[in-house]
């Protein structure tokens, strides 16, 4: 179940402190209580498109040398429980945003939205897909502001989208088929 979720991409979503740090909120307990929340449930929420993701790849994962031994992949982890995981994960994450602000609730579901565009098609439209990337980058600074009822700078959206873009780009042009 760990390896389905992939805990260990969450420390992308430490870019939700960001407004905290430089709000200069960062000894406000309340606030640090809400970014903390929204992190855990960002977290969660991405969790649950990695599942949907791994659903969508499921037959290219198989042929992979090494993503084969992903659960869905290995089949170690049925399609049907990995909806059921992935809708489970879903529901949490939203509720709990709610609970923060209804702002917050909105920035989490297009972030669902948007990925799930990805996984389906854009993840294999060159240019796109890392603008696709680097834009949940700036949805994380944006989300973790609006958790904690903070004005976020132009500055730090910009800088966070085009280091974003930045390793986007970089990433991909490692893979053989980004120039092909």
């Amino acid at each position: 179940m760990l390896k389905l979720i992939r805990p260990h991409h969450w420390i992308k979503n430490l870019l939700l402190f960001a407004a905290l740090f430089f709000s200069k909120s960062f000894f406000d307990t309340s606030k640090i209580i809400l970014a903390l929340e929204a992190f855990t449930l960002f977290s969660l929420l991405a969790s649950s498109i990695y599942v949907i993701n791994d659903i969508f790849d499921v037959e290219r994962d198989r042929q992979h040398p090494t993503k084969k031994n992903r659960p869905i992949a290995s089949g170690e982890i049925s399609i049907k429980r990995a909806i059921i995981i992935a809708l489970t994960l879903f529901f949490i994450a939203m509720t709990g945003a709610l609970l923060i602000s209804l702002n917050f609730a909105y920035v989490l579901l297009a972030y669902f939205i948007i990925n799930i565009f990805y996984s389906a098609k854009l993840k294999h439209v060159v240019i796109i897909d890392a603008f696709v990337v680097a834009f949940g980058f700036v949805l994380r600074v944006v989300a973790g502001a609006l958790a904690i009822d903070v004005r976020v700078s132009h500055w730090i959206l910009i800088c966070t989208f085009t280091l974003a873009l930045f390793l986007a780009f970089g990433k991909r042009r490692g893979q053989k088929s980004f120039f092909l």
